[in-house]
Parts: structure tokens; sequence; C-alpha cells
């Protein structure tokens, strides 16, 4: 049981690291901007006119005109669970412009962000933890009217508060659900909406888990140009900085594999599929940042393997492995400063 719970913790800290790297990329006000009011005309009581004392019925004062309803100043920020937080969201949506929704939503993230690891770990402590422990993936609105007290409660909070619940190996717990959260996108600007997007593929099906590659590298080329398209579409979103780290992850996942996924076969082979996504996308997304950096992998990959054989065991001192992480360490720096 302790070898199990220590798995878990660090695949939380891992599958928290793909969507929670994002928000953790930039610093976010608590701060919602305020609904912009009309200032209400005093009534002018000096008369301009002389008239007669029996003509004109003297003039009655002007009726006060009500000020525009504000939003909820609750903040976010000081709810006691992300349920309370998004009752608070959804009070607050509709009086507020885009702009001003969109600030909402990074005050939501900076939420999610601060609590998430706290309330994960409800999820392996008793009295929860007997009670879920049996469920599979995805859990169904079955699963969950069958779930005893306080398990039951636990979970209906969480589906209240925007997560979804996911298993590995016998154990439940919640990630940030950016699918439900599109149902707020109506509110948003179209910086916004394309941002939980590409936020909501990641949430319905991770790409990484236990460090190691969980999608189809063809999936991984999508979501990677597609983050590319955001950055030069939307330069001025509030979640700019945030969509450059996904790209920065994706990419660099995409050319050079991760700790538990290689690329490589013996003798610095690429494997067969890898080649053939970074060929496509180096061709048919030839002027993008992502494209040209397929192709100049590909090149420096073939390169390289020229000099061994499929064979070959490479040591992991090879002088090669550096030529190679400078070379990523490149793609990294250009996205950081240039784009």
């Amino acid at each position: 049981m302790i070898r199990s719970l220590f798995k878990f913790r660090l695949e939380v800290l891992l599958s928290f690291s793909l969507l929670l790297l994002l928000t953790a990329c930039t610093s976010s006000s608590n701060e919602t901007v305020p609904t912009t009011t009309e200032e209400q005309t005093p009534v002018n009581t000096e008369e301009t006119n002389k008239q007669s004392d029996s003509d004109v019925p003297p003039t009655q004062p002007a009726a006060p005109v009500a000020e525009p309803t504000e939003p909820s100043a609750q903040s976010i920020a000081a709810a006691a669970s992300a349920k309370e937080a998004i009752a608070i969201l959804e009070a607050q949506l509709p009086a507020l412009e885009p702009a001003q929704a969109d600030q909402l939503f990074i005050e939501l993230e900076s939420f999610y962000r601060d609590h998430d690891q706290q309330f994960a770990e409800q999820f392996i402590a008793e009295p929860y933890f007997s009670s879920l422990e049996q469920l599979a993936g995805p859990i169904s609105e079955e699963d969950l009217a069958n779930l005893p007290e306080p398990a039951h409660t636990l979970v209906a909070d969480a589906i209240a508060g925007k997560y979804r619940l996911v298993e590995s190996e016998g154990i439940v717990y919640p990630i940030v659900d950016y699918r439900a959260l599109l149902d707020y996108a109506p509110y948003l600007s179209e910086a916004m909406r394309d941002y939980l997007k590409l936020m909501a593929e990641e949430s319905d099906d991770p790409s990484m888990k236990d460090a190691a590659v969980s999608i189809p590298w063809e999936e991984l080329s999508k979501r990677t140009l597609a983050a590319e398209t955001y950055l030069d579409t939307y330069p001025d979103s509030p979640r700019h900085m945030n969509v450059k780290g996904m790209l920065q992850r994706n990419l660099v996942v995409m050319l050079n594999g991760s700790s538990n996924t290689s690329v490589f076969e013996n003798g610095f082979q690429l494997k067969s599929d890898v080649k053939a996504v970074l060929k496509q996308t180096a061709t048919s997304s030839a002027s993008t940042f992502t494209g040209q950096m397929a192709k100049q992998y590909l090149a420096l990959i073939d390169e390289i393997s020229a000099n061994y054989s499929a064979q070959d065991q490479i040591d992991s001192n090879d002088p090669n492995y550096n030529r190679i992480s400078q070379f990523i360490d490149s793609v990294m720096a250009h996205i950081e400063t240039e784009m």
C-alpha cells in the first residue's frame, strides 16, 4: 500500500504538471475588472426662467436614476472549495464584459493551481479511499449514485467544481475538466475560448502519463501546431505565456520523446512511426516553426545515425547526445524569446 500511494503521488504530480504548468507560467491578478457604471446626473433645482406664480405649477424633483446592478464582489480566491468557486463564477459572469469574464477565469485557474494537490490528497485518505479504490474510470453516473457517504459527497462536489475523475491502478483522483469549463465560452473573449479548447484536448486525453507519451504521435503533432497557431493568432492574449509553455513542452516531446518514451531504436535510428509523423509535419506545415524544426531535427538525426548501424548500442556518454540536447535547447530558447 505504501508503494502504491507513493507511485500515485508521483503520478498526480506528473498529471497536474501537464495541465498546471500552463497556469503556473504567468502570474495572475486575483482582482476582477470592475463593471463600468454610469454616473447619476444631479437634479438642477435652480429656476432658469421667471414664471408666473399662478400659471405654472412648481417643478417636481426628478426621480433618482437607478444604479446598474454590480456583480457580486465575492472573490473566487476566497472560495472554500472549487464548487463554491464555480458558484461565484456563475453568479458574476452574466454581468461582465468578455474582458472582465476573462479576468475571472484567470482567477479561477489560480484557484485550481493553489488547491488541486490538497484536494487530490483527500481521494487517497480515509474515509474516502476504501470506497473509491474499486471504481474503474471513466466514472459513470451509476457509479456516483452507488457510492456510499462520505465518498459520494466528495465526488459530487468535485464534479460540481468542474473536475473530472480519472483512474489508474485502482486509484481515483481529480483533474480540472476544461471540457466542462467550455460551457462558459459564450461569456468569454475569442482568445480565451480558444485557449480553453486547447486545454480541453489535454484534459480529455492527457498527452503524458507516468512520464510516458500516451497519445499517438499524429495527435501530438496536431496539438503542437494548434498551440503555435494560437500564439500567432492571439499575441496579446492573457494566456499567451501559458500556451507558449504548451508549445515548448509539446514540440520537445514530439521531437525527442520523454524519459519513459524514447524516439530512438538502436544506433540513433528514429522509430518508424515517429519519423513518419516528423516527415509529414515538415512537409505539410513547412511554413510553421514546428514544421521547420521537424525538418532540421530529421536532418540532424540522419547525419548522426549515418555513423552507426542499427545494431549499435549507444553509450550514454556519446557526444551526439550533446548535439541533440543543444538543438532542443535552441528550440526552447527560440520559443521563449521570439514567439
